[in-house]
């Protein structure tokens, strides 16, 4: 299981790295791929599921075993949709990047096929001079105090995503640590011969 979510969020960060620069007719293919790739990993997780709970029929404690391993489906699934929404912020930051970018170099051409200016107003007053050359100077100004906030947004999403992938295997080694417990425990009962003892319940 530990590997299992390993694989996925790995995956996912090999996507989210992907569609930085995976725009046009190569992002729309890279999309369709992603796509068809978190399709096949839902259907291994209950092709997994059900092979499991066909497994537990033949198990003793069938209840269980039952509880247990649809649990473990669980965390899949929610590691797998945590991923897969990491993967399509990182796509939209870098849509929203492509696209400022694509404005700031229609400004600029258009800037260099601007006519020159008439003989009137050739020479703006000092002080029109002044404001618009404080203007230019404020727009990089912006553009890096928006880059700041987007990296700053970035980060905290990424330590997010660790934070509730930790989250997740403590879950999972606390039930596997219940489980062997409770197996262990039935297992010195059936040394002794006495009668089984009950399932654990689900955690809260």
């Amino acid at each position: 299981m530990k590997h299992v979510l390993r694989g996925l969020f790995g995956a996912a960060l090999l996507l989210a790295g992907a569609a930085g620069p995976a725009l046009g007719q190569d992002g729309a293919a890279e999309r369709a791929h992603s796509e068809q790739h978190l399709k096949e990993q839902h259907a291994a997780i209950e092709q997994r599921l059900a092979a499991q709970e066909s497994a537990c029929y033949q198990r003793f404690a069938v209840s269980s075993c039952l509880r247990s391993v649809r649990r473990q489906a669980r965390e899949e699934r929610a590691a797998l949709n945590a991923n897969e929404s990491t993967r399509k912020d990182a796509l939209r930051r870098s849509r929203a990047a492509q696209h400022e970018r694509n404005l700031q170099e229609r400004q600029h051409q258009a800037e260099d096929a601007a006519p020159p200016a008439v003989a009137s107003t050739a020479h703006p007053p000092r002080a029109r001079r002044s404001e618009q050359l404080a203007g230019r100077a404020a727009s990089p100004s912006r553009i890096r105090e928006v880059q700041a906030e987007r990296a700053r947004t970035h980060a905290q999403r990424a330590g997010d995503a660790e934070a509730a992938r930790q989250r997740l295997l403590e879950k999972q080694r606390a039930a596997a640590l219940r489980l062997q417990a409770h197996e262990r425990r039935q297992a010195r009962l059936d040394a002794k011969g006495h009668p089984h003892a009950a399932p654990l319940p689900d955690p809260p």
